[in-house]
């Protein structure tokens, strides 16, 4: 998994409040160890809607709109 993606993952995770067992190492199963399904695709959705707003401003600024 590329590093970014991980970092993206980490953060949507830590922001619902989950724990990762090691902050170093990236594993799905210490992501959602405990959680649900449904809980886990939230934070990635939650994450995808910021990343998205980050972009489309980054856009404006760069193309100064």
């Amino acid at each position: 998994m590329p590093l970014a993606s991980s970092r993206c993952i980490r953060t949507a995770l830590a922001s619902c409040g989950f724990k990762l067992e090691n902050n170093d190492e990236f594993t799905y199963e210490s992501a959602i160890k405990g959680a649900s399904i449904q809980s886990v695709l939230s934070a990635f959705a939650s994450q995808l809607k910021l990343l998205r707003f980050i972009h489309d401003e980054y856009e404006k600024y760069i193309l100064g709109d």
